[in-house]
């Protein structure tokens, strides 16, 4: 191509508008101050819970719902956090905000109820005590989350990814399906029936009284505790192995 070709309108406008639909693809980048600040924020009226920053968030459930958030002191700013049609979204302003932080973000999140929680990214969860009618978790990324003790009538689990999710508790009924490598590790989450769904590499650990439905496609595996009835369909190097009647 000559330079004639290259300076002409055409070309030119075809320049232009390659820049600023890459600008806007690649999006603005932050670096954080490496100055940590602390930032009580107003929240209310939600019984979910999507994050999609790359902090650490610490759950516990009570009688308020409390929201603090830790941070390089100018990315505070960049951080919104909104109410949505009764779930609270932790998220970045701008969609394809580049940022690099210096300091630990940290979230500390209290909660009346519960009902679904959702990561994307690299943001992990961790929850402390918690009841709940019904709970869904979903993970589309490498963030992990972890339930030190969870009771409910039905939780559902939903892992797109690496990242992992950890319960113990009691539960009746539990339904996982994974695309990926994440795992689910719930030996010591008492189940009544459980239904596993997994394409692709991960694996699942459960404890199952009554029944166990496994469906797997790939080289995942449905290791589980109890005695349940068992309906199977594993097509690949994918298994179902039982571990014993309980765990240790």
């Amino acid at each position: 191509m000559n330079l004639t070709s290259l300076r002409s309108p055409t070309a030119l406008l075809a320049l232009a508008l390659f820049a600023t639909s890459a600008g806007a693809w690649t999006g603005r980048s932050v670096e954080g101050s490496g100055i940590s600040r602390t930032e009580t924020r107003a929240v209310s009226g939600f019984t979910s819970v999507g994050i999609s920053v790359p902090g650490d968030t610490e759950v516990t459930q009570g009688t308020s719902e409390t929201l603090s958030i830790t941070a390089d002191d100018n990315l505070l700013a960049e951080i919104e956090t909104v109410v949505e049609n009764n779930a609270l979204k932790i998220r970045f302003r701008e969609k394809n905000l580049n940022v690099r932080t210096r300091t630990k973000m940290k979230i500390v999140l209290g909660v009346k109820e519960l009902q679904g929680l959702s990561i994307a990214g690299s943001g992990d969860v961790k929850a402390g005590p918690l009841k709940s009618e019904s709970l869904n978790v979903s993970i589309s990324g490498s963030g992990d989350a972890l339930f030190e003790r969870l009771e409910a009538k039905s939780v559902k689990v939903s892992i797109a990814g690496s990242g992992d999710v950890t319960a113990a508790g009691k539960v009746d009924a539990l339904v996982i399906s994974i695309a990926g490598s994440g795992d689910v590790k719930a030996a010591k989450l008492e189940t009544k029936t459980v239904a596993a769904s997994i394409a692709g590499s991960g694996d699942a650990t459960v404890w199952a009284s009554e029944s166990l439905k496994v469906r797997v496609a790939g080289s995942g595996d449905v290791k589980y505790y109890g005695n349940p009835s068992i309906d199977k369909s594993v097509v690949g190097s994918g298994r179902a192995k039982h571990l014993g009647a309980a765990p240790g």
